[in-house]
């Protein structure tokens, strides 16, 4: 908006200039039409100055000046320079003898329009400064074109750039508070509720699972988030309240398990003989299995013919049923050993 605002005053101050460049020409044609203009103005004929300030002033000829808000009248300031840069009258009067620079170089455009384009005059607007600058080719003298140069200022550009600035400022100042408002809405709506949840699910991971964000109305995909993250909570609680209970009767089944194989080892140990049955041999024992039961055995009896026997065996298997095959082993060996007094048949 502001761009085509701006393109807007430009195409304005332009139509202005051209308003006022035809002015300036149908004034000036008088004084041009003399022959001898160009010539006493190269020579600095005060008479010439004189006419041609005269013309240009907007209040000659009994024409008005413009009235507060329009374009200040032109006159005031103007030079007549030649192509080649020089200036030969200018008002008020400079200390330089030419100009140089843009100025120069806009001479010489508007020299080049008006002899390949017969454009009569070329106009350059200066928004920044509210001046239009105006540059119209006069008269030809010798090998040098003469030019007028003067400028308008627009009192309606400044007025004009003065409202759209301000529309600006209104502007940037009614985004600033849109977007802080914007800003607060997103701050309550998204960020405090990721905030509560960030809280929440730090607080899950220290082991609280009592954890409850309040979800409130919220029915968007935030809202939909909190609801699924209480729910992950009340689950994880649920689920954590059976383990618990379940390892409790574990710990439960494993003091009577304990228990039991306590006694199993007092029982195994005490079907092992601990010293020697024989005043013919001394026997010195140690044994170490991995767990409270195994499946090693040992034993040593006597046998019929007043030797000594001496078993070693290992069931397959461990913990509690390869100790009770030793308990079998123990009742069957004790019995037959009665009986047979080889090894091999034994």
């Amino acid at each position: 908006m502001g761009v085509n605002q701006m393109r807007l005053i430009k195409e304005k101050a332009i139509l202005a200039s051209k308003s006022t460049s035809y002015e300036l020409l149908r004034r000036l044609e008088p004084v041009i039409d003399d022959t001898n203009w160009a010539k006493d103005i190269k020579e600095g004929d005060e008479a010439a100055k004189k006419k041609l300030k005269a013309a240009l002033r907007l209040s000659a000829e009994g024409q008005s000046k413009p009235g507060a808000g329009q374009n200040t009248a032109i006159g005031d300031k103007f030079m007549v320079v030649s192509k080649s840069s020089k200036i030969y009258y200018s008002e008020p009067e400079k200390k330089e003898a030419s100009v140089a620079g843009q100025v120069q170089r806009q001479i010489i455009d508007a020299v080049y329009r008006k002899s390949k384009r017969n454009q009569l005059f070329y106009s350059v607007p200066d928004i920044q400064n509210y001046n239009i600058a105006i540059f119209i080719p006069l008269v030809s003298y010798g090998d040098e074109d003469l030019v007028l140069v003067s400028s308008i200022y627009m009192e309606s550009i400044k007025d004009e750039l003065y409202a759209l600035f301000l529309l600006a400022a209104v502007m940037v100042i009614f985004m600033l508070v849109v977007q802080t408002l914007f800003g607060v809405l997103i701050y309550f709506s998204m960020i405090q509720p990721i905030k509560r949840l960030a809280t929440g699910a730090h607080a899950v991971g220290q082991g609280d699972l009592d954890v409850s964000i309040p979800l409130g109305k919220k029915t968007d995909e935030l809202g939909q988030l909190i609801y699924l993250f209480n729910k992950m909570v009340a689950s994880l609680k649920e689920k954590t309240v059976k383990l618990e209970s379940t390892i409790e009767e574990l710990e439960k089944h494993n003091e009577i398990m304990q228990n039991e194989l306590n006694m199993a080892q007092n029982i195994q140990s005490g079907i092992m003989p601990q010293s020697s049955l024989s005043d013919r041999i001394s026997v010195g024992i140690y044994y170490g299995p991995l767990e409270k039961v195994s499946g090693d055995y040992y034993d040593i009896f006597p046998l019929p013919d007043g030797s000594v026997g001496v078993l070693i065996t290992d069931a397959s298997g461990h913990g509690v049923p390869a100790a009770l095959v030793t308990i079998m082993a123990k009742v069957h060996f004790s019995s037959m050993a009665e009986k047979y007094t080889e090894p091999g048949e034994l």
